[in-house]
């Protein structure tokens, strides 16, 4: 009765071992898992900051912030050349 305990407490501290390997085994992949994501997260966003910038894209032009500043003012004065015969005030 007592051998058989013996080899039972045995088996069991085998198990324990054998799960702890496993364990640090498992955490160790996890761990390298996230830093392989995070360098490829890292790498994506410096694509995006050289290669994808907001002022490169089409469509710009229609969320510029600063484009009222830019851009003339609509009318200089009474002979100016841009304005067209349909915009005479009477």
């Amino acid at each position: 009765k007592a051998a058989r305990k013996a080899a039972e407490a045995a088996h069991d501290r085998q198990y324990d071992q054998m799960a702890s390997f496993y364990d640090r085994k498992l955490v160790a992949m996890e761990q390298e898992r996230r830093e392989i994501q995070a360098e490829l997260n890292r790498n994506v966003q410096t694509y995006r900051s050289e290669h994808q910038r907001k002022e490169q894209r089409r469509e710009y032009d229609l969320s510029d912030p600063s484009a009222l500043r830019s851009e003339p003012p609509t009318r200089i004065g009474d002979f100016d050349a841009r304005i067209g015969a349909s915009s005479l005030q009477r």
